[in-house]
C-alpha cells in the first residue's frame, strides 16, 4: 500500500516539473516582451529616426496615401499640423537632415510608374550615420534599424558609382 501511494507521487511529480518550467518560460515571456517601450538596447537615433517614420505614415494618412516628395515636404506637413519641429528631421549622429527615397521595386518608368511610387513605401535614412552605418527606416516603422550602405542600396538599387 505504501508504494502505490509513493508510485502516484512520483507520476505527479514528473509532470510537475515540465509544467514549471512552461510556466516559467510564459512568464518570462511577457515580462520580457511587456510595456511596449524600448529596452536598453535599443538607441537614441533608432527611436529618433522611428519618430519621422511614423510621421511618415500619418503624411499618407492625410494625403491620400501620397508619400511626401522630400523631407522638406514631410517637415512643414508636421511643423504646420504640430506634429513635430525643426530638430525631429535632422540626426541626431550626422547632424544632417534625412533623406526620403522611393524603395527599388516601386521605380518605373512613365506616369503610371510615377502614380505608383507616390502610394507605395519609401526608405529614410541617414545621410552619413556612424561608423559605416546608417539608421534606416523602411515604410513608416516606428523604429530605426541600423545598416551598411551596401543594404541601403539594395533597397533603393543604388550603386556607389551612380552618386
Amino acid at each position: 500500500m505504501a508504494l502505490s501511494c509513493l508510485k502516484g507521487f512520483c507520476q505527479v511529480a514528473d509532470f510537475a516539473g515540465p509544467v514549471k518550467v512552461a510556466i516559467l518560460l510564459l512568464v518570462s515571456c511577457f515580462v520580457g516582451c511587456g510595456g511596449g517601450g524600448s529596452g536598453p538596447g535599443v538607441s537614441g537615433e533608432a527611436e529618433h529616426i522611428g519618430k519621422v517614420g511614423q510621421l511618415i505614415g500619418d503624411f499618407k494618412s492625410d494625403n491620400s496615401g501620397n508619400n511626401p516628395k522630400n523631407i522638406d515636404e514631410l517637415k512643414d506637413w508636421a511643423i504646420k499640423n504640430g506634429k513635430a519641429e525643426e530638430k525631429d528631421f535632422v540626426s541626431t549622429r550626422d547632424k544632417k537632415p534625412y533623406v526620403i527615397e522611393p524603395m527599388a521595386m516601386m521605380r518605373g518608368g512613365g506616369p503610371a510608374g510615377d502614380f505608383m511610387a507616390q502610394k507605395m513605401p519609401v526608405v529614410l535614412h541617414e545621410v552619413e550615420g556612424k561608423n559605416g552605418k546608417k539608421y534606416v527606416v523602411q515604410g513608416s516603422a516606428t523604429l530605426g534599424t541600423e545598416m551598411e550602405d551596401k543594404g541601403l542600396d539594395y533597397l533603393t538599387k543604388k550603386t556607389r558609382a551612380s552618386k
